[in-house]
Order: C-alpha cells, then structure tokens, then sequence
C-alpha cells in the first residue's frame, strides 16, 4: 500500500472525551477553560463556544471533516486543529499549506492559557480566540501614559495608552479589545517580533480604510515611531521607548513556520509531560518501553510493549505502525495497525499518550 492509503484526518467525533483525564483536573482543583472564538465569515463576524467536554475543534475547508469551514479555496481539508491539553488550548496548523498565522507572522502553533487569547488567521480568515471568563474586559488594562522602557504606546482621543513590547495589541469594538474604536468587533492588531513591531488588518471591509502613514495596510507592516494609524476614521499615533528605536525602513516580516515535529507526552493529570523532538523528514523512529530498542523510551507504564509502536517522518506529518503490541495502539481514538499522524492528533501507546505537534 501507498502512504496515500493511510493519510486521511480521523473523522470528526470519533474519540470521546477522557473521563479519567477531566476527573484528574477536577481534583487538582483545576478549572476546564471554555474556549471562545470569534471569526469573519460572509462579511460579518461570528462568536462561538466551546462548552468543556468537547475537547477538540477542526477549521478547514471540508464541512464533513470540521465544525468551522473557512472561506476560500486555499485551505487543506483540515487546516487547523484546536484541542485542549489540560487548561490549555493548542492550536495547531495540520494541513500541509503554510497558510497560518499568529499574530500576523507566520507560525504553525499557538497556546491559549487560561484568561489568554490568540490572534490566527488561517487563509484569508481571521479568527480571535480566547480563553477568558469575563469578556466584558481585555485580560489586563493598558497603563496610562508615554512608553517608558521596552514599550510602546497608542494616542487617541487625547489619552496615551502604554503596553509593554511583547504584548499584543488589539484594536476593535469588541470588550475584549485593548483600545475602543468603533466599527466592527475586530479591526487591526499589532503585535512584536523581537524588538521590532508590526501591524495587521483583520477588517475586510473596505470602509475600514486600514493605513499606517497613508500606506494602505494590506498585509503584516512595520511601524515606526511617529506612525500614524488611521482606521473608520480615527486616527491613533503610534511612539516606543527610547530603547526602541528604528527607522521605518525596515521591510522585512519575519517567518515563523519552520518549526519541527515533536511527540508531546500527556500525563494523566492534564499537564503536558516530556517532550521528544522528532528526526528529520525519511527517518524514524520506535517508541516503547525498552531503552535498548526504542529512541523514545517510557519506563514508567507497565502496559506499554518493549517495542510499541514506530514512527516514520514525513513532511509535516508521520506514519504511526503498531508493532504488534498486546495492548495495541490508537489515532484519536480509533484502534490502528498503520494510520498517518497529523499535527494535532492524539495518540495512544496502551496507557500513553502523545500530542503530535510542533517545536517553539
């Protein structure tokens, strides 16, 4: 058989939720966070919910294989996986197209905590998601006042608001936004890539008239200290501490997507455990219970075999064989002899269990 046999995304719904694994948070003390996700779709945004025993959500372009079909044809049939890891929500870029972004660079994968958000536009599709409880408020109010040291800050109306560098910036009508403008729920984000700053329209109405110094903001740009935004109108003046400086010919948009392939241990207390990182794309390697046979070696379950399972890397993915062990190996639930393994899928070595997911 082709490896074309095997690569297919397990349908979603398959794999129930864990019930020892959300008992164990409980009893940590540990609060299951609700994700919530707002996205543009039909020239309007959308708000959606998660309630906490659905543990996993799939954007991309098959409306039988994900709960979020996006727009646009540039999209793999499933882009983007979101699934819990404890109190914190993994999103994952599983399609093969480097079509994600986070923050406006180019990235493979974000983690929404607890009280956090994450802003990720896959294709052409903007969404903002978080994990906040109140949304009547952003996760923590700007300071008032000029930047200081390793900050920048926004005028509008008179008021100066301050934000230290790494933290991003959004910019709408929505509660959860960091400064108020009004027009739509999401307008425009700006957000760090080492010490230099940048600006990302998420509008895409064409009223919103999105420009940083008169340049019409098209995609992910530089700022510089006295640039002016303007937005529906409204104009905010950008400035950074002395320790910022840079001039505003920097053209570079940094790229983030060149991240590898690792195996996440999951403990069954909700905790991402151990990580392995996994080899180049045409090698591979075994997992299982002997150290003398096996790259990945977990000596604490009795129930994994001496030599479990083997893992053969691909581009952006990996072929999972079971090696014929006693208590068997699954794919998102689903019982398995040779299945591929995308990033975002779960598997499960008898009582071990794994995160296929990205470095960084």
């Amino acid at each position: 058989m082709q490896l074309a046999d095997y690569v297919s995304h397990t349908m979603v719904g398959i794999e129930e939720t864990d019930l020892t694994y959300e008992n164990s948070l409980a009893e940590a003390g540990k609060t299951i966070p609700t994700l919530i996700y707002f996205y543009h779709h039909n020239g309007e945004w959308l708000q959606r919910e998660l309630p906490p025993e659905i543990a996993e959500m799939r954007i991309g372009a098959s409306s039988e294989k994900c709960e979020v079909t996006i727009e646009g044809s540039d999209a793999d049939p499933v882009q983007l996986v979101a699934r819990r890891i404890g109190t914190t929500w993994y999103l994952i870029e599983s399609g093969k197209k480097d079509i994600t972004k986070v923050d406006g660079f180019k990235k493979r994968q974000a983690n929404v905590p607890p009280e956090q958000r994450a802003i990720v536009t896959v294709g052409d599709t903007p969404f903002v998601f978080t994990t906040m409880s109140d949304l009547r408020h952003p996760p923590e109010e700007p300071e008032l006042g000029p930047p200081i040291e390793n900050e920048y800050s926004l005028t509008i109306g008179g008021e100066e608001y301050k934000f230290p560098l790494e933290r991003t910036c959004l910019i709408g009508s929505s509660n959860i936004c960091d400064i108020c403008v009004e027009g739509e729920p999401f307008i425009a984000v700006i957000s760090h890539f080492g010490r230099r700053l940048f600006v990302q329209a998420l509008s895409k109405n064409a009223a919103a008239n999105i420009s940083r110094d008169g340049l019409l903001v098209t995609e992910n740009i530089p700022l510089a200290p006295g640039s002016v935004l303007k937005l529906y109108g409204v104009e905010l003046l950008f400035k950074v501490s002395k320790d910022l400086r840079f001039s505003q010919d920097f053209k570079f948009v940094p790229d983030s997507s060149m991240a590898c392939l690792k195996l996440l241990e999951l403990n069954l207390d909700g905790s991402p455990g151990e990580s392995y990182a996994l080899p180049p794309e045409g090698r591979s390697l075994f997992i299982g219970r002997d150290a003398s046979q096996c790259e990945i070696a977990i000596t604490t379950s009795r129930k994994l075999s001496r030599k479990h399972a083997q893992i053969i890397i691909y581009d952006k993915m990996g072929l999972l064989i079971d090696m014929d062990a006693k208590n068997g190996t699954f794919v998102n639930g689903e019982k398995i002899k040779k299945k591929a393994l995308h990033p975002g899928d779960v598997a499960r070595l008898a009582d071990v269990r794994f995160l296929l997911c990205y470095t960084g």
